[in-house]
């Protein structure tokens, strides 16, 4: 199982699938699930453990325990 998955929703998706599918990852066992909402500007961070966490526009997304050094300015995504 990947340690972090990551799931871009699509024109065609529906939002409860793509969270379905991100929550059978965490529980078979990945640490990090992302999803991302283009059309909202939605970045969130799941975790089997945690409360999700949402990041807004001009923060800095870092996940240190999967990715260390790695850190994304959610202005890149979305000026």
């Amino acid at each position: 199982m990947p340690e972090l998955v990551v799931e871009v929703q699509s024109s065609s998706d529906r939002e409860y699938a793509v969270r379905a599918k991100l929550e059978l990852f965490l529980a078979k066992g990945s640490i990090v699930a992302i999803y991302v909402d283009p059309r909202e500007h939605r970045f969130e961070i799941l975790r089997a453990d945690r409360e999700s966490q949402i990041f807004q526009h001009g923060e800095t997304v870092t996940i240190p325990d999967v990715l260390p050094g790695f850190s994304l300015p959610l202005v890149d995504l979305w000026p």
